[in-house]
Parts: structure tokens; sequence; C-alpha cells
């Protein structure tokens, strides 16, 4: 919806009382203009900026992040080499408001990707 909002991943030591998230080292979001912050850092901006009604799709593989708008690949905004332990990380603020769905996609995921998968130790 309209507001200011984020959608991403961010590992257990983020800082959840200071949003907008994103400004920290901790985390990885897509924000409502579309731009996809790390680290107080703007890292790229979205080829589709997101809008009211619009699904927002994530896929990570332990390595590279990235985001989809309506199905399609959002090219622009991509990160990658996070070699640590993350978690789905979600933010709303001035109205907004977001429905989050980790299975029964409306958009069928890309090849190889499925629903969130709880993390194991093998050991």
């Amino acid at each position: 919806s309209s507001g200011i909002w984020g959608v991403g991943v961010a590992s257990r030591d983020v800082c959840l009382d200071k949003p907008p998230l994103g400004a920290c080292t901790s985390s990885w979001l897509l924000r409502h203009d579309g731009t996809c912050w790390h680290a107080n850092e703007p890292m790229s901006t979205l080829s589709i900026v997101p809008s009211e009604g619009d699904i927002i799709g994530v896929t990570f593989d332990h390595v590279q992040l990235q985001f989809y708008v309506n199905g399609k690949l959002a090219d622009g905004c991509v990160a990658s080499n996070l070699h640590t332990l993350v978690y789905p990380c979600f933010y709303v603020d001035d109205g907004a408001i977001i429905d989050v769905n980790f299975e029964k996609f409306y958009y069928e995921p890309p090849q190889g990707y499925s629903c969130i998968m709880k993390e194991q130790d093998m050991l």
C-alpha cells in the first residue's frame, strides 16, 4: 500500500527499533521507492518501481538476494556475497500495509526455488 515500507533479509543482530531498515550492515532491504539499501547506502534502484497492489517476490540462495515485481525479475537490485545466516525482514510506517506469504505463491518461484525452508544443522 502507500506509505513507507521495506522488504528483504537481515541477520539476527539487526537493530529493529530504528526504521527504515537497511541502515546497518546487518540488513539488505528493498524500500518503497524502489531503492535497495545496505549499510546506510543505496546499493541500486529497481528497473520496476513497485506500486500499490503489486506483488513483490524475494529469492535468496544463501549467496545472492534478488527481487521480483509481479513475477518478473526486477533488474537493478541484486545483493551478492551474503555469506551469513539471514531471516526474512519487513517493516511498515506511515500507514503502509503489506501482506506476507511464505507458501502458496501467486506467481511461481523461479526454477530451483520453493517456499522458505527452515535452516537445519546437519552435524
